[in-house]
């Protein structure tokens, strides 16, 4: 089959969970398939490094361009602070010379597959009748679970704003295109209910991970109790979380055990403020994250907002480190109470911090039991072969 893949970031280095799926789902539709990658983004998004490390993954890659203000000007921070008042920024097109080369270039292909609705809109969801949409995550549940740690009445009726134009963009693709690709049931069902009518034509296309090797973590217990958390904190619910756990949660931790230390893993940003707190240490960006994983008693994830399934935890499954999560960070990933500890309150989570780290047993039943979730469920193999079904339908 030929198929036109249309992304709208360059996906290497890949140093967020929506770059590996790009890259991944890429690789798994030209395991089998004559594949042409097509990148449509800003102008100012594009960038000469990433498209030659992105084109010797993805084969040669075409672009289209979105022209903008000059990055840096007043027009352009302007924009960028009040981008989710404007419907059109959501959604802004190529011209019309760029479409036309879209739809000659289309024509000589049997399946367009958008990857997000964001590159599907930019080309007028042009093809949507053999086409699949990739929503990825439902976008207007997660600013709705934004909204939500919100108080400033300022902020609650921008986000409002956007959530509504997100809605109405998600509605319309459910509508349009032939095949929808949801991440999780939980999406699906949430969408059923809404509207039954859609149900055959949606797939599942779950997040994943590299089949890395299965860990040898040891049982022996640590001298010094280590905590990881790794995300990017440009992304506002990763911000949120941390902030929320080192306020609420940490200082109860470190009552008990004074000497812990937190690892935060991430880019970091110039225009980001990190919280601040005792025994809390940042690293930046690390290209290979095995050694952090592997000195961890767990990895924590305490997001309160979000959409989508974390591939932190996928990752944390694969490496075979213990989880402890709030219900918002483990949405929409098969977890039960052998693989993955959950809690919504600050108290208790700091609780079980401290007993997993007494409770050797504890810590290598779930190191196994979420190695088995991973290995049976999310690996890109087993989730290439969800790609060929769907395209064989």
């Amino acid at each position: 089959m030929k198929i036109l893949y249309v992304i709208d970031k360059l996906p290497c280095p890949a140093y967020a969970g929506v770059h590996l799926r790009t890259l991944n789902i890429g690789r798994q539709l030209g395991r089998y398939n004559q594949v042409k990658t097509v990148l449509v983004c800003a102008e100012k998004e594009f960038q000469d490094t990433r498209y030659e490390s992105s084109s010797k993954e993805l084969g040669e890659i075409t672009k289209f361009t979105i022209s903008g203000p000059k990055p840096g000007t007043p027009i352009d921070k302007l924009s960028h602070k009040f981008w989710q008042h404007w419907p059109g920024q959501l959604t802004k097109p190529v011209n019309s010379n760029d479409q036309k080369r879209f739809e000659e270039m289309a024509a000589d292909y049997d399946l367009i597959w958008y990857e997000t609705l964001l590159p599907a809109a930019r080309f007028r969801y042009f093809g949507s009748e053999k086409a699949i949409i990739d929503l990825d995550d439902l976008n207007h549940l997660k600013w709705d679970m934004l909204n939500k740690q919100r108080t400033g009445i300022r902020q609650h009726i921008a986000n409002k704003c956007i959530i509504k134009k997100w809605e109405k963009a998600e509605i319309s693709a459910l509508r349009k295109f032939s095949m929808i690709g949801l991440c999780s049931e939980k999406d699906k069902s949430y969408l059923a209910e809404r509207f039954p009518e859609i149900n055959e034509k949606t797939y599942i296309i779950p997040n994943g991970f590299e089949n890395i090797p299965a860990p040898n973590r040891s049982d022996t217990k640590a001298a010094q109790l280590r905590i990881g958390f790794i995300g990017i904190l440009e992304y506002r619910p990763n911000l949120e979380g941390l902030s929320w756990f080192i306020d609420q949660v940490w200082p109860k931790v470190l009552e008990k055990r004074p000497d812990t230390i937190l690892r935060v893993v991430g880019k970091v940003s110039d225009s980001i403020t990190p919280p601040k707190g005792a025994n809390i240490e940042y690293t930046g960006f690390v290209n290979d994250v095995s050694e952090e994983f592997n000195s961890w008693t767990t990895m924590i994830v305490p997001l309160l907002s979000g959409g989508g399934t974390r591939l932190k935890i996928l990752e944390s499954f694969a490496r075979g480190c213990p989880v402890i999560s709030t219900g918002t960070g483990a949405y929409g990933l098969k977890i039960n109470e052998n693989n993955i500890i959950i809690c919504d309150d600050p108290l208790e989570f700091a609780d079980q911090i401290l007993k997993l780290a007494e409770d050797q047993n504890k810590q290598q039943q779930m190191s196994q039991a979420g190695r088995k979730t991973f290995e049976d469920n999310y690996t890109w193999d087993i989730i290439g072969k969800k790609i060929e079904e769907i395209l064989a339908t």
